[in-house]
């Protein structure tokens, strides 16, 4: 495959972007092939080396930000007909409910993998924190008698020192996971908009 086609393939796969954004990608692959071939390569060798150009538009598509995708996608190639626009009407009691239905799970889905992350590290951050704080009150005790009550709080204070720093390694793999699911969510909704 020659550098044209391998170009061509390329921009195939990005109808819908903006001309700005394919001329971007376009030209950015085009100075790739042209390095690889000051480097030596033939102009066969280095379009091959670059891979398939199905899966490079496919992987601009999905760092393309969401909401420019949305607007690529979803905007008609050409003017809507007049019986278009009537079914668009009329469904709209059946589309719109659905379609904001969808957006709103997704949005929920998000919200709720990010408040996880929160919850986690501000459970963390709490047991650490009010072990120090009943350590720091406990001591107050001493000078007021109680000595047995101390060392209790001192003792409670220590623990919840304790199972906040046990709790540092799970909680940062529980995090670095649902960043990773956080990804992966934002990635199959992008793919919803790709095909």
């Amino acid at each position: 495959m020659n550098k044209t086609d391998f170009l061509n393939e390329i921009k195939n796969g990005l109808n819908g972007l903006s001309q700005a954004d394919i001329d971007k990608a376009l030209d950015f692959y085009k100075e790739a092939i042209d390095d690889r071939m000051d480097d030596g390569m033939s102009e066969e060798e280095a379009v091959k080396d670059l891979g398939d150009p199905k899966e490079i538009a496919n992987d601009v598509l999905l760092t393309t930000p969401l909401p420019k995708l949305i607007k690529a996608k979803t905007k008609p190639n050409r003017s809507l007909r007049a019986w278009e626009i009537v079914l668009l009407i009329l469904g709209f009691p059946l589309w719109f409910p659905l379609t904001l239905t969808a957006m709103i799970l997704v949005f929920v889905v998000y919200v709720v993998l990010w408040s996880l992350i929160i919850a986690f590290v501000a459970t963390l951050v709490a047991l650490i924190i009010s072990g120090i704080a009943v350590i720091i009150l406990s001591i107050t005790g001493l000078f007021t008698g109680g000595f047995i009550q101390t060392l209790a709080a001192v003792g409670a204070g220590l623990v919840a020192i304790g199972l906040g720093l046990l709790l540092i390694i799970p909680v940062k793999i529980a995090c670095k996971g649902l960043i990773v699911a956080i990804k992966a969510f934002g990635r199959w909704v992008k793919r919803l908009f790709i095909k």
